[in-house]
């Protein structure tokens, strides 16, 4: 039974650092889009406001 309890605590200390390191992955494609959608709208601004200058 000891045996069993510490096959059962790894394999579950294991699933939790799994979930752990996708959630870190799944907030960081978050900010990634954010920063990237971000980007997208200054260059566009950048764009308009030279367009309107000529």
């Amino acid at each position: 039974m000891p045996g069993e309890n510490k096959i059962f605590n790894y394999i579950s200390n294991r699933i939790v650092d799994i979930f752990d390191v996708l959630i870190l992955i799944k907030k960081e494609v978050q900010m990634y889009k954010k920063f990237r959608s971000e980007k997208e709208l200054n260059k566009e601004e950048i764009r308009n406001h030279e367009i309107s200058k000529k």
